[in-house]
């Protein structure tokens, strides 16, 4: 899993190149140089994609890591459940 942390790393890492090419094409200098700013934009639109699914990628690791932990842990706190109805109820 190290691999994909990495990969997941380097895709996110990404994402400080992403904005700034962001804020370039919200620069009136870089939108008066159109060859510049067709250049810049094909790099954004190139990058969106990346970046997207760099997102979704996190995001599914994420909820699988807090699915495993929740069906580890399940057995034991509807034990603990049970545990904490039985002595309310009493």
């Amino acid at each position: 899993m190290a691999d994909n942390n990495s990969l997941l790393e380097k895709v996110l890492g990404l994402q400080d190149k992403y904005a700034a090419l962001q804020a370039q094409l919200s620069d009136p200098e870089v939108m008066a140089d159109m060859k510049k700013f067709v250049q810049l934009n094909k790099d954004y639109k190139e990058l969106e994609p990346i970046i997207k699914a760099g997102h979704e990628y996190k995001k599914m690791v994420e909820d699988l890591k807090n699915q495993a932990w929740e069906t580890r842990f399940s057995p034991f706190l509807k034990r603990l459940s049970a545990r904490e109805d039985e002595f309310f109820q009493t």
